[in-house]
């Protein structure tokens, strides 16, 4: 009597397929999920109780890899399952997440979900004497099975009622459809992105009544999710208090997944309170909000308050950096003439720095003075350009960042005039070398034409003199046009 393996990734597998809604049955079409591959029988899915699942005819095939999870796994799992047990007032049962299963007619067969079914099984067996009968073939399974009962056996676990945790359950026919399935869900072009799992995780947890509408808008938005996800998690994990690091623009998407689902599912709150944290700055003739309704780096619920959050700062990345006409000719020429002219002269990293700083900004101050400030943070991200020596590594301007604590100064300062300030007091020296046909020296190229000034050939000395005179010079300009 023994219990075996998940096979990929785990939790909130078909919930970006359907929205799960408690002891409802759901027949799909495959065609929707699987290339539009044609399926004779379609697929059943349950939404059922933990407790069901397991006594169900469940068997772990041969061939299946073995049983793998360890301490830290059980860890996480047995830690979303007791903070989802603090949240207070009416809530959904605990979603566990979904399992594939191929019915071959005396048993089912499980094609994924193996790790999460074998330690729900062990724990239920060791804390409850449940017994449940299962093979396990693979040596490497008796191993783990065996060092996972000594480690739960001394834990101190909450009492578990299997009935209130809830499982997806996807049956099908067919062995080659069952791993079609499964392999669709994660694998290969198709494979399940740390922003489906999001969107599984916050739609199901949000009224009924408002599911649908937040769905569209989610397939509407779909191109701008990631990125704006991307540009919260480093706001949110540069942080001098608690700095943590984000993967590189290179990584792959296991660890973006890892720490995207992280930041903005499993620790997110379960309260499901849509809380919003803004700024206030109290004027002699009353009070007025700053920056956006939901702060960059505010505690986040799951629901409609991580939801809103999201869609706030879609709305301002569009507003900023896709839709920024109506901020006047200098922002506009700043982001079409510059920011995105120089992307192939080595700042695609500058770029994403300068986008992230402007981000935080419109969150703590709003777009008063956006463009004073787009200006000002140009001068001194993109003076990384100028100060190397040799390619600039995106690893340079994340240090640059944390050596300055930029982003915190953003939002730990009390007005934009103070960020301002302390923007054009920066200093650096530019350096002569790799300025003749170089990438270096092309950029400078581009700032010399878009500023309006010259400078000796090969000397660098004068370069942030004549563009901070140049910036000053725009800034009073479009001043006086305003009045």
């Amino acid at each position: 009597m023994v219990v075996v393996g998940l096979l990929g990734g785990w939790i909130y597998i078909v919930a970006h397929v359907l929205y799960i809604r408690t002891e409802q049955i759901y027949l799909i079409e495959i065609l929707k999920i699987m290339d539009n591959r044609k399926v004779e029988n379609p697929i059943k899915v349950l939404s059922i109780s933990l407790f069901d699942l397991l006594n169900m005819p469940l068997s772990i095939p041969e061939y299946q890899r073995p049983y793998v999870w360890t301490s830290n796994d059980i860890d996480k799992l047995l830690n979303q399952i007791t903070n989802y047990k603090k949240g207070n007032g009416q809530k959904p049962m605990f979603y566990i997440g979904s399992v594939v299963l191929h019915d071959n007619g005396s048993t089912l067969d499980i094609i994924d979900g193996q790790q999460r079914i074998t330690t729900m099984m062990l724990i239920n067996h060791i804390k409850c004497n449940a017994v449940y009968e299962m093979t396990y073939q693979n040596l490497v399974s008796h191993n783990n099975i065996k060092n996972n009962i000594n480690y739960i056996s001394n834990l101190s676990i909450e009492e578990l009622n299997f009935d209130e945790i809830n499982v997806t359950v996807v049956i099908t026919k067919s062995q080659d459809e069952a791993y079609n399935f499964f392999e669709t869900l994660n694998t290969g072009g198709k494979r399940l992105t740390g922003i489906d799992i999001l969107k599984a995780h916050h739609l199901r947890r949000i009224k009924d009544t408002e599911m649908d509408a937040y769905a569209v808008l989610w397939e509407k938005e779909q191109k701008y999710i990631e990125p704006v996800v991307k540009l919260l998690l480093k706001a949110r994990k540069w942080n001098c208090l608690n700095f943590s690091s984000v993967p590189n623009r290179k990584a792959g998407l296991d660890k973006w997944k890892e720490v995207i689902t992280t930041e903005f599912s499993f620790d997110t709150l379960k309260s499901g309170y849509d809380i919003a944290y803004s700024f206030l700055r109290k004027l002699p003739d009353g009070e007025m909000k700053t920056g956006a309704d939901y702060a960059a780096r505010q505690p986040l619920s799951d629901g409609s308050n991580f939801i809103k959050y999201m869609f706030e700062y879609i709305k301002i990345y569009k507003d900023i950096f896709v839709n920024f006409e109506h901020l006047g000719i200098e922002y506009s020429d700043l982001q079409c003439k510059i920011i995105s002219r120089v992307d192939g002269l080595g700042t695609v990293d500058l770029k994403n720095m300068y986008q992230l700083l402007i981000i935080c900004y419109v969150s703590r101050f709003g777009e008063v003075k956006i463009t004073e400030a787009a200006l000002w943070l140009f001068r001194l991200i993109y003076s990384n350009r100028v100060t190397a020596d040799s390619r600039l590594q995106e690893s340079t301007v994340v240090k640059f960042n944390e050596n300055n604590k930029i982003v915190d100064r953003v939002f730990a300062l009390h007005s934009e005039d103070e960020l301002i300030e302390w923007l054009k007091k920066y200093s650096y020296t530019p350096v002569n070398t790799n300025l003749q046909g170089r990438v270096k020296g092309r950029y400078v190229d581009v700032i010399k034409t878009h500023f309006g000034f010259e400078m000796p050939q090969n000397d660098m000395s004068t370069f942030d003199g004549k563009l901070k005179e140049s910036i000053e010079n725009k800034i009073k300009k479009f001043s006086y046009e305003k009045i």
